[in-house]
């Protein structure tokens, strides 16, 4: 479902009857996201909450512009929201990523697949380490898709809404990875499109994920349009689909 960048778009909550909690959970998530970021002018896209299985718990998953220099790079991020009261006042608590480094794009990732559905999150306190998940599928969408982000796929509802699901797993792909001897030399800079994988060897198995934006050296190529790219030493193949050339 096409959407405004950085409209307020009504908050979709599913199986929750409390909206107005709901909105307070989002306006909460969204402002401490705002404050965590370069951007001052930050905007929202694909915002949805979900309640956590844990009492007054709320996920706020969605896209972020968070950067300054470039206010139409949009990534995801997740923020867990607990609105809790204490000696009379109300207190509100977050646990967040956004994923503008490689490492928080991983953690943005687990946190979609553990919180970002209905009674998601852990069902005891306090909140408990998830336990590392498959890298990022690459079924991907592409980010200027609202809604999609790392691991998820958009699909449509009945009544006309786009909801986010999990994609495929890795796992899943039969490509087999191609013999280092099929590798020739290459230079040059490229940049990633999209969060994406970062892969063992071509068609291998994928080793992390790249945030948008990562500018790369490349360092060899092998058939089938794959590139070994990292800064001052290789770091894996990523997919020339994934990638602009500088």
């Amino acid at each position: 479902m096409p959407m405004l960048s950085g409209c307020k778009d009504k908050t979709q909550v599913s199986g929750q009857p409390d909206g107005a909690t709901a909105v307070r959970a989002r306006d909460a998530g969204e402002r401490n996201i705002r404050s965590s970021v370069s951007s001052r002018d930050a905007r929202f896209r694909g915002v949805q909450v979900y309640a956590q299985a844990l009492p007054a718990h709320w996920a706020v998953c969605g896209q972020v512009s968070p950067f300054a220099e470039d206010a139409n790079i949009f990534v995801p991020f997740v923020s867990v929201v607990t609105l809790a009261t204490e000696k009379g006042h109300a207190v509100e608590r977050f646990e967040q990523s956004i994923g503008t480094t490689t490492a928080e794009a991983n953690r943005v990732y687990i946190a979609l697949v553990a919180d970002c559905y209905d009674k998601g999150g852990p069902t005891s306190g306090p909140f408990q380490s998830i336990s590392p998940l498959p890298p990022l599928p690459d079924t991907v969408t592409a980010p200027e898709h609202p809604v999609v982000s790392a691991g998820q796929a958009p699909t449509r509802t009945a009544t006309g809404q786009t909801r986010m699901s999990a994609a495929p797993p890795a796992a899943a792909r039969t490509e087999q990875a191609l013999p280092p001897s099929a590798e020739t030399p290459a230079s040059g800079r490229v940049a990633m499109r999209q969060n994406a994988n970062l892969h063992a060897a071509p068609h291998g198995p994928p080793v992390r994920v790249v945030p948008q934006g990562t500018e790369m050296h490349v360092f060899a190529q092998a058939p089938g349009g794959w590139y070994e790219v990292g800064d001052t030493a290789p770091w894996g193949w990523v997919h020339e689909s994934m990638l602009e050339r500088h």
